[in-house]
């Protein structure tokens, strides 16, 4: 039997278990394993009015992990990054300006540890 046909002909008082036990500890392990094989994180966003408008949520756990966050310098991101502060903000829908932002990353090693310890607060707060 296909995963999509198991609960179907069964009674609604009969509950199909949606969610494992132990769901949001595992989840929370899935995305530390996966957030911890990078050490930057870029989100480029075209300039639209949803992305001016809507605050994504991905940076922001990005930075709570201590990691660097580089992002287009649409709305929603203007509102989480501080350029040069918090992260990095680049022009959006300009890849010479993403490229630009990366090298003088990449020319500031200790960048890292500094935003690490940044991010920490910045999320406490």
């Amino acid at each position: 039997m296909s995963p999509d046909n198991k609960w179907r002909g069964r009674r609604r008082s009969q509950k199909a278990p949606f969610l494992p036990p132990n769901f949001l500890d595992s989840s929370l392990a899935y995305v530390r394993r996966y957030y911890g094989l990078l050490d930057v994180f870029v989100y480029p966003r075209h300039r639209m009015r949803l992305t001016d408008l809507v605050t994504p949520l991905k940076p922001l756990e990005a930075m709570a992990q201590g990691k660097l966050v580089f992002a287009s310098d649409v709305g929603g991101h203007q509102e989480l990054i501080k350029h040069g502060k918090t992260g990095y903000l680049f022009p959006a829908d300009d890849k010479a300006g993403l490229v630009r932002a990366l090298e003088d990353l990449f020319s500031q090693r200790s960048s890292a540890s500094l935003y690490d310890r940044l991010y920490k607060q910045l999320i406490r707060t």
